[in-house]
């Protein structure tokens, strides 16, 4: 998974979670293969299913299926940038311009010809990326490069037509340390500075807006990632002296939980993803184990076999998918057993995800796997 971007995690909010549940039997169905565009390789890195549609990030590409593993069409996008499906569109960088965001519809029609993502250019990346009814909201996270001696940060909406800021708001010799987050539910937006969380107001009356509520990091800053609840609540996940660590915060601050797992010098648990939203339980994917844990008590904790999990997705039946480094993916029951493994010819690159008929897709390489029951 990388940090620079959102979506990865399932929604703007990185619940981790579908509202669909997994086969239990993890036969394969198909695999299809991504063909290279412009002499790049085709590298899946985030496979999005809506509407029947399985829709594959492979780098220089974006490309759809149909359940059945035919291909329904493929277009070129820019190879790093964000890819969001919102609405029945889906949102991506332009292939020659990384500032440069355009929009189809599931069919591969342009509804939207191009939004600029303002002051995105070389030495910047988006750690936030979410079309919205009022424009684009956006995080821009400048590197230490020397034109800019130190790092940077804008958060801001621009207009649908990208001619103007709606709000903007600039940390500067500054590096946000967390993925910033969007919770619908709450109508805010969640992002932190070195030192403390920072909440806004989705639609703020200041063009310059202060956070509407800051409050230190939990564990005295060791917090590696972040996901929020339709309640509002902010969850957080992180690591110190070989514990992981899970707290959960309301929207004002409170930290009405703080969780540190057992200490064990054989059993790295850092955690490599935001806390995974189920129902009334929190999901938590580290290294070496993946737990699960409800009002502050663990439930069980999984360990890896052999290999690091590197993705798990939270399924509306309470279980999940998951992934043991380089290439085993585990269907999961409520209780913490292996139901179901099944081995890629290749690494694993992309989280797992299923449509609402239970088939499950994950990207490895230059091929789409789905498996059935």
């Amino acid at each position: 998974m990388t940090p620079y971007y959102t979506h990865y995690f399932a929604d703007a909010a990185h619940s981790g979670a579908l509202q669909a549940a997994a086969v239990e039997r993890l036969q394969m169905a198909w695999s299809a293969a991504m063909e290279p565009h412009a002499g790049r390789p085709a590298q899946a890195r985030l496979v999005l299913t809506a509407e029947n549609r399985v829709i594959v990030d492979a780098g220089p590409i974006l490309c759809a299926f149909d359940p059945g593993g035919s291909r329904l069409w493929r277009r070129p996008k820019w190879p790093g940038g964000p890819v969001v499906c919102k609405n029945g569109l889906l949102c991506f960088a332009a292939e020659a311009r990384p500032d440069r965001m355009i929009a189809v519809d599931l069919d591969n029609q342009v509804m939207i010809e191009t939004v600029v993502f303002p002051e995105h250019g070389e030495g910047s990346y988006a750690t936030l990326f979410e079309p919205t009814a009022e424009g684009l909201v956006a995080q821009i996270q400048y590197a230490a490069i020397p034109e800019m001696r130190a790092p940077n940060f804008i958060l801001y909406c621009a207009d649908a037509d990208s001619y103007g800021y709606r709000w903007a708001r600039r940390y500067l010799g500054q590096y946000s340390p967390l993925v910033p987050v969007v919770n619908a539910a709450a109508r805010q937006i969640v992002t932190a500075d070195r030192e403390a969380i920072l909440c806004f107001d989705l639609l703020p009356g200041d063009e310059e807006p202060e956070p509407r509520q800051r409050f230190p990091l939990p564990f005295q800053g060791q917090v590696r990632w972040m996901s929020c609840g339709n309640d509002g609540r902010i969850y957080f996940a992180g690591f110190d002296k070989g514990r992981a660590l899970l707290a959960v915060s309301q929207p004002d601050g409170f930290l009405e939980l703080q969780w540190r797992s057992a200490a064990d010098g054989a059993q790295r648990r850092e955690p490599v993803a935001p806390p995974l939203l189920m129902a009334e339980r929190i999901g938590l994917l580290c290294r070496g184990s993946l737990s699960l844990i409800a009002k502050g008590q663990l439930l069980w904790e999984k360990r890896a076999e052999k290999n690091p999990f590197v993705y798990a997705t939270a399924l509306a039946d309470g279980g999940l998918l998951a992934v043991e480094a380089p290439d085993t993916l585990l269907r999961i029951d409520p209780g913490g057993r292996t139901l179901a493994t099944a081995v890629t010819e290749g690494a694993i690159t992309t989280p797992p995800v299923c449509l609402p008929d239970g088939r499950v897709y994950l990207g490895a390489g230059e091929r789409l796997y789905a498996f059935g029951s």
